[in-house]
């Protein structure tokens, strides 16, 4: 597929850059006004398709990404998100799929995304993987490590942990990871275009202590990385100290060396260093997003993970399991890859939210399945699907209740033929099993 160079989008009205912003941009580009005149100009949204659930035809491609689409405007409420068909991500922050597609070529890697909330990184890997290797999520704010969770159940996966750990803890699991991903807390510049709040807060003296900050990040995160890994470095900012200045410290110590990423011409994307590609928002279609790849190569100690016997119990009947999973017990049944139950123990050192899918509970001879198992792309089962219209299907995820045609009991409530969860149909009515914390409201 041939990508034309994109048309510089034309400046509309929004309010102005902070001062000290406007001059540190024209004093540190030679090309300075130019990026000024991009963040004045109207954002680009897209979305990035879930390649195991999403049939639709990418009309409006993201260049650097297989599965990206430019859409022309944030999306409004839709069943077919709450079905994990598709996910609101940023155009060049999917450039990390074209990284995975370059870098992470063997067959069952073990991944870390450090900070993950809302999730759309994590499901770039989950869908790069495929059901292979494992994704361990880390997020360390409670609130958006929900949000975090109910966006990877939503996505379909169950090779995964969810982890709410601060980055020190890292160093605690030793180098048991081929990829980690840092997207770090930043002084969020490139969101000026499409975030108004972030121009108001915006401080200059921000970027010393994000500086800090992300130093700490990596410095704790690059420890649980193998000789021979990749670990991906990105920010949504301009600031030299939180982007360029990172990558060079970590490799003038000998630990790490850049790794070059094919481009194409058309693409526009700009390389500040080695092994670093920088957007923005006047030449790539998209926000303006640091990204770094670099390679460990300084030898390290792997670390060993001891084999602990986790007791296999048999999945209910009604479900069957697929792509290596098994079931285990903690207070619910969970589906989770056979081939990584000692990570579970090894992992247990932090705070831990979720392990692969959660299946639901048996309680004697009734099994009440969980939401996961109408969402996953790994498990299969036999409960019957009702497809509603659009009207139904929102007003199931506001969860309301409303009376459908179809068999009576457990049932799925899907749409265009995606499952969007479970409820009970008595006749009468349905009961509404969509969990609640995830309701839509208004």
């Amino acid at each position: 597929m041939i990508f034309s160079s994109p048309q510089p989008p034309k400046p509309i009205f929004m309010p102005s850059l902070p001062k000290a912003f406007a001059e540190r941009i024209i004093e540190q580009y030679p090309n300075g006004q130019d990026v000024l005149d991009g963040l004045k100009t109207k954002p680009t949204f897209a979305t990035f398709q879930n390649p195991r659930k999403s049939t639709a035809e990418i009309s409006d491609p993201v260049a650097w990404c297989a599965h990206g689409q430019y859409v022309e405007a944030s999306p409004a409420p839709d069943p077919l998100l709450h079905a994990g068909v598709y996910f609101p991500k940023e155009a060049s922050s999917q450039f990390l799929d074209h990284v995975l597609r370059q870098t992470l070529k063997m067959e069952n890697p073990v991944c870390l995304d450090v900070c993950a909330a809302p999730g759309g990184s994590s499901l770039i890997l989950h869908s790069y993987l495929n059901g292979k290797g494992l994704l361990v999520s880390n997020e360390v704010n409670s609130k958006r490590n929900y949000m975090l969770q109910e966006n990877l159940t939503k996505w379909g996966y169950s090779n995964k942990i969810v982890l709410q750990a601060k980055a020190e803890s890292i160093g605690w699991f030793g180098p048991i990871f081929d990829f980690i991903l840092i997207d770090a807390p930043s002084s969020g510049e490139a969101r000026f275009q499409s975030n108004h709040n972030t121009r108001e807060f915006w401080n200059k003296r921000d970027h010393e202590q994000n500086a800090k900050q992300q130093k700490e990040i990596v410095d704790h995160g690059k420890w649980g990385l193998k000789t021979g890994g990749i670990l991906v470095y990105n920010t949504n900012t301009f600031s030299k100290e939180e982007n360029e200045a990172i990558v060079e410290r970590l490799c003038s110590r000998g630990e790490f060396e850049p790794v070059d990423i094919p481009l194409e011409e058309a693409w526009n994307i700009e390389r500040p260093l080695e092994g670093a590609y920088q957007f923005f928002p006047h030449k790539a279609k998209g926000e303006g997003l640091f990204m770094a790849v670099l390679k460990r190569v300084k030898e390290v100690r792997p670390a060993v993970i001891k084999k602990v016997q986790i007791p296999i119990v048999s999945a209910p009947k009604e479900i069957k399991l697929g792509g290596g999973l098994v079931t285990i017990r903690d207070k619910k049944l969970h589906a989770f890859p056979e081939a990584y139950l000692s990570y579970i123990h090894h992992l247990s050192k932090v705070k831990m939210h979720a392990v692969g899918s959660v299946l639901g509970e048996q309680k004697g001879r009734n099994y009440f399945p969980d939401h996961e198992v109408a969402t996953s792309l790994q498990i299969s089962h036999e409960f019957p699907h009702v497809d509603v219209d659009r009207n139904t299907a929102l007003s199931y995820l506001k969860k309301e209740t409303f009376k459908i045609d179809g068999p009576e009991g457990q049932i799925i409530i899907s749409f265009e033929g995606h499952p969007l969860g479970w409820a009970k149909n008595v006749g009468t009515r349905i009961n509404n099993h969509y969990p609640t914390t995830w309701r839509l409201r208004g």
